[in-house]
């Protein structure tokens, strides 16, 4: 994982992508060439300013004339990249996968290009041209959600103090803080009834892991990473527990506001995707 921040000035996207994966390659005791793939997850070329990122980081990172791919779902995108990599390995094509998303967030280009590109991820046939913003979108949901189910802002709050102290115990983070309830209640407003301090931000960075089956693991892995732990029991730091995916799901709800009130003001706000979601 590379430091995450508000511009790497002097960096390009290909250049984190490559600090996070050459990072979790080492990391993992093992090489590139023990890579069989790569999955890389990256929201908006026109932020990156890279067309066919995913050919540039390969080629960069030891992993040519390998497959590779890149996937986008807007903010999920990382998530969506490790599960496509996690049936990758159940599915028997690969054996060994590097997952990377990397984003740049246009802090170089103008402020009104970028907030154009980022309301480009709504329907840009119907929602864009009515100069909807994603502020505004989160908070009419949020307003429909409050209505139904009494949702206080004091508990809307909550959720940013938490982030920002769970923050603090990475290094690399873009801000950690320990803020109160009020602090976030008293910030500026962007779209009501949301505040600055409910809004995450925009950061340049990337992160990356490895996923392995359990067999390329025993066969490549297994004797590193035992000797890495007992080097760190030896030193006196906490062993690093084996991590292992039992499943995944995942669901898309429909991508325009109004379109997900078709039952109701309830579709706006009850995380039917979510829902859905669970129970694959």
């Amino acid at each position: 994982m590379t430091r995450f921040s508000a511009h790497h000035a002097d960096r390009t996207v290909v250049d984190l992508a490559r600090e996070a994966i050459c990072d979790a390659i080492a990391d993992a005791g093992t090489t590139s060439g023990l890579v069989d793939q790569l999955v890389l997850a990256n929201e908006s070329d026109h932020l990156s300013r890279q067309v066919t990122l995913v050919s540039a980081v390969q080629s960069e990172v030891g992993l040519c004339e390998r497959p590779a791919m890149r996937v986008e779902a807007g903010g999920a995108s990382g998530a969506t990249a490790f599960r496509t990599a996690a049936a990758l390995l159940r599915s028997g094509d690969a054996e060994a996968v590097i997952v990377c998303g990397t984003e740049k967030t246009g802090r170089d280009m103008r402020a009104g290009l970028v907030s154009e590109i980022f309301a480009l991820s709504a329907d840009s046939d119907l929602e864009f041209p009515m100069g909807v913003t994603f502020p505004a979108l989160y908070a009419m949901a949020l307003q429909v959600h409050t209505g139904l189910y009494g949702t206080t802002m004091e508990q809307v709050a909550s959720v940013a103090v938490k982030n920002l102290r769970n923050a603090a115990a990475n290094e690399k983070a873009h801000r950690s803080a320990d803020i109160s309830v009020a602090e976030v209640l008293a910030s500026a407003p962007v779209a009501s009834p949301y505040r600055v301090l409910d809004c995450s931000v925009l950061s340049d960075g990337a992160a990356a892991v490895l996923l392995v089956t359990e067999q390329w693991m025993r066969a490549n892995g297994a004797e590193q990473w035992m000797r890495a732990n007992d080097a760190r029991s030896d030193s006196g730091t906490e062993p690093r527990p084996l991590v292992c995916l039992v499943g995944s799901g995942a669901a898309t709800a429909p991508a325009r506001l109004g379109d997900r009130m078709v039952d109701g003001p309830a579709g706006v706000a009850n995380f039917s995707a979510k829902s859905a979601a669970a129970k694959i």
